[in-house]
């Protein structure tokens, strides 16, 4: 038999608190705070410390047994709009990665960034020995005024025959010759002036610039190596802002579609994004997702998309695996439960709906998207039903149940808001014995 001195009285009132001391219970078994089935137990267990009648210890436990097997009711959101709560797994990329490569040959004479530093785009990143690039720069200046002083000679012969051709002074032979020369000049000079172009080209190449602004990486070689064209330097990444690449099911892709529309189309309709970092944190600034791949992909089921986000701060790295959430996802005219209302029934996803005579009956449901305010329900509820939304786990299908304070056992929320929030009746339920006393 047990012992009526560690007898708990159940209920979201005293937590299981044991019925001590008597006296209290004397004094507060009618009093204010306690439930129906709470105050009768004690009242029971009072007697029975008096007289010590076996009735009354039964009595007692059948009472307490009511009082722990405490559970909530509560009416579901019919017809309302639903956030999705939308998370997937998710790598970080940069925006711009630059390889800075080598474009002439030569010696590596310097080094001129700190590595991992940002720097601007044009900023000077290596010197590649420039003394040959300048000697070939001079020759190729000095071929230039050869063919300007060749093209001046060939203009002054093409006039003097102009002349003396009219005057039939000279043959057309010697005419044409002139003419051929001074054609001849011409090009050599072009020529001359595209070879010193080039000269000057390769000789820039030995300052090597930062193509883009970005974070620099590790010197590939060192200086004093030779380097020749194609040559692997350093690397530069653009951070700021950054693209964050991951997958969705296609449903999600569809739902986003029929939200926003053409995702990569410019415009304050974009959906918003938000990280979140390794260590559970979020990231301050919201970023947009621009980009929706138009395929679906026949491996896995999914759709890529991208998010931008900007990262000043330099929080996000390339590489680094984070997790983003889709904002602003809804679903229309949905009728959502508490997750904790459902449960695995032999027939699948169940409810517990509390019927005629205060009855609860399992009843099989077609489970939707989960969103913020709950689980959404697609088939197996109707408008106005009631549902049991706490102590699930100490619930059997035919039982009765009462109404109760809107902070009966279960722990559920209250008011407010959210999903399956008791209505204004503040009902609950709890286990009731057939032919038990009431």
């Amino acid at each position: 038999m047990n012992d009526p001195n560690n007898i708990q009285i159940g209920g979201s009132h005293n937590k299981g608190a044991k019925v001590q001391p008597w006296d209290w219970a004397r004094k507060n078994a009618d009093g204010p705070g306690l439930g129906h089935y709470e105050c009768t137990a004690i009242k029971y267990i009072v007697r029975f410390r008096k007289k010590e009648g076996l009735k009354d210890l039964y009595k007692a436990m059948h009472y307490t047994e009511k009082a722990l097997f405490c559970f909530r009711a509560g009416e579901y959101e019919n017809e309302c709009t639903a956030s999705l709560a939308r998370i997937y797994p998710a790598r970080v990329r940069a925006v711009n990665e630059v390889e800075v490569r080598a474009q002439v040959s030569g010696i590596l004479l310097e080094r001129k960034y700190r590595e991992g530093a940002r720097v601007d785009a044009g900023a000077s990143l290596f010197v590649i020995d420039p003394a040959p690039y300048e000697a070939r720069m001079g020759q190729a200046e000095a071929e230039r005024q050869r063919a300007q002083a060749d093209l001046r000679q060939a203009q002054r012969e093409w006039q003097r025959m102009e002349s003396l051709f009219k005057s039939n002074t000279v043959s057309a032979r010697q005419h044409d010759e002139a003419r051929s020369a001074l054609e001849l000049a011409q090009a050599a000079l072009a020529n001359a002036e595209a070879s010193r172009r080039t000269a000057s080209i390769n000789l820039g190449y030995t300052r090597v610039a930062a193509p883009i602004g970005g974070v620099t990486g590790l010197q590939a070689v060192s200086p004093g190596n030779l380097v020749e064209p194609g040559t692997l330097l350093t690397t530069i990444r653009q951070l700021d802002p950054v693209h964050v690449r991951f997958s969705m099911p296609e449903a999600d892709a569809l739902a986003v579609r029929r939200q926003f529309g053409l995702v990569g189309a410019a415009g304050p309709s974009r959906p918003r994004a938000r990280v979140l970092l390794p260590d559970g944190t979020s990231l301050e600034a919201e970023g947009e997702i621009d980009y929706l791949a138009a395929n679906v992909d026949p491996e896995t089921g999914t759709v890529e998309a991208r998010a931008v986000f900007p990262n000043a701060g330099g929080v996000l790295v390339p590489g680094q695996f984070v997790r983003v959430s889709v904002l602003g996802l809804t679903v229309s005219e949905a009728i959502v439960v508490p997750a904790r209302a459902v449960v695995e029934g032999p027939l699948g996803p169940s409810v517990f709906v509390v019927g005629e005579k205060n009855i609860a009956r399992m009843r099989p449901v077609k489970l939707g998207a989960a969103t913020e305010q709950g689980q959404v329900v697609e088939e197996g509820l109707e408008p106005g039903e009631r549902i049991v939304v706490g102590g699930i786990g100490s619930i059997r299908p035919g039982v009765e149940v009462r109404e109760g304070d809107p902070d009966a056992a279960g722990g559920a929320a209250a008011g407010g808001d959210r999903a399956g929030a008791s209505g204004g009746d503040g009902s609950a339920a709890t286990e009731g014995k057939p032919g038990g006393e009431r």
